[in-house]
């Protein structure tokens, strides 16, 4: 990746040692368990939401997952579980689960519709994460047949509600998986306003020229920043990788340079629709990732409030396939990451090691032969 002098005003997949939260529903190209969506319920509780997936032709977007945590977001319980078939749609994509201000939970999906290139949103609302009532969802986005809204990042609040989504634009089926991401607010985040984009695609030689799509975002000391999944061509399409960008006083946002920022170093690369959780004393995040057999894995790793002083140390290689399982695969010196540095946010211990910041987060170092060369993705046949 190329490098840069720009500020990390993120921490990255890969800075520290990862695990699988979720693994992939079957082996090779095609099979996903990614897309996830993070909320804490009020006594702390964490539950995820997440795509599960088979390739075209053998489902797709199958379900939608509803998993618990009683370890902090460490370990996965499924509770729940919205099967594609009763939305009468062709797919589903990545969840947004979110607390409502007044109580009780909503999550938003993204629904295929059958023999189109289209994508539509619906919400359902439920007392708890486990209620969740296909029979009770309402379209909250659709742009017509030529515009697919998909991919939502829902902020909740008592004053109002914000969004940003994915947008599609298929009237071009040659065109149709170029993407780019557009805001929207609400008084109750049902009914959309949709203000413009806020990320575009990067520039005619970048790594995201085909697509920006922001996958979370994130509001740190005052500043407000996004994770964003990115490609360069319509064969990149379903093996994102991700970037970083910050927003300007208006409200768009300006990618980070040298990305991309952070890719699996296995397969295609994909490493994608990164989530953040505030847990107790830093972050979790959570993230899809190609694995050796193309396969992608939900991954989660824990990032204290600034990088630690001495190289997180390798952890024991291991087959990518079990929950809690350790995955050196995304450890510091095998991800791609940017040169830059975190805030000066101090950190308690963490693994018995002193926590201070911040440094200089570290360019991968050669391993071996170094990183398996990437395989070039079939040409797509949907857009999830």
């Amino acid at each position: 990746m190329s490098g840069s002098d720009a500020p990390c005003p993120l921490p990255l997949p890969g800075q520290h040692p990862a695990s699988v939260a979720v693994a992939a529903p079957g082996k090779g190209d095609g099979y996903w368990a990614g897309g996830p969506s993070v909320a804490a319920a009020e006594d702390g509780t964490v539950f995820l939401a997440h795509r599960l997936r088979r390739p075209v032709g053998d489902g797709r977007g199958y379900a939608v997952a509803i998993s618990r945590s009683d370890d902090d977001g460490l370990t996965f319980t499924e509770v729940a579980r919205l099967e594609r078939d009763a939305f009468a749609c062709d797919s589903l994509e990545r969840p947004a689960l979110v607390r409502r201000p007044e109580g009780g939970w909503r999550i938003y999906l993204s629904l295929a519709t059958p023999g189109t290139l289209h994508w539509r949103v619906v919400a359902i609302d439920a007392d708890d994460p486990t209620g969740f009532d296909p029979a009770a969802a309402r379209t909250v986005l659709d742009g017509g047949p030529h515009d697919a809204l998909k991919d939502t990042v829902v902020h909740p609040g008592p004053d109002g509600w914000e969004l940003w989504v994915c947008l599609h634009q298929v009237a071009d089926p040659e065109q149709a998986d170029a993407m780019a991401t557009l805001h929207a607010t609400s008084p109750d985040g049902l009914d959309w306003t949709l203000d413009g984009t806020v990320l575009a695609p990067g520039d005619d030689d970048g790594w995201d020229r085909r697509g920006t799509r922001i996958a979370a975002v994130v509001d740190l000391d005052g500043q407000r920043h996004a994770y964003y999944d990115g490609r360069a061509t319509f064969g990149e399409n379903w093996e994102e990788r991700t970037g970083v960008a910050t927003a300007a006083p208006d409200g768009t946002f300006r990618a980070v340079p040298g990305g991309p920022l952070a890719e699996s170093p296995h397969a295609s690369g994909a490493l994608r629709y990164v989530d953040v959780l505030a847990v107790p004393g830093g972050l979790r995040l959570y993230y899809e990732a190609s694995r050796a057999d193309g396969a992608h894995d939900l991954l989660t790793e824990y990032a204290p409030p600034a990088l630690l002083t001495e190289p997180v140390p390798e952890v024991p290689a291991g087959e990518v396939a079990e929950q809690g399982d350790v995955v050196d695969e995304v450890a510091l010196d095998r991800l791609a990451l940017l040169d830059g540095e975190l805030g000066p946010v101090a950190a308690p211990p963490v693994g018995g090691r002193r926590a201070a910041g911040p440094r200089r987060c570290a360019t991968p170092r050669a391993a071996g032969t170094g990183r398996p060369r990437r395989r070039r993705a079939p040409r797509p046949a949907a857009l999830g």
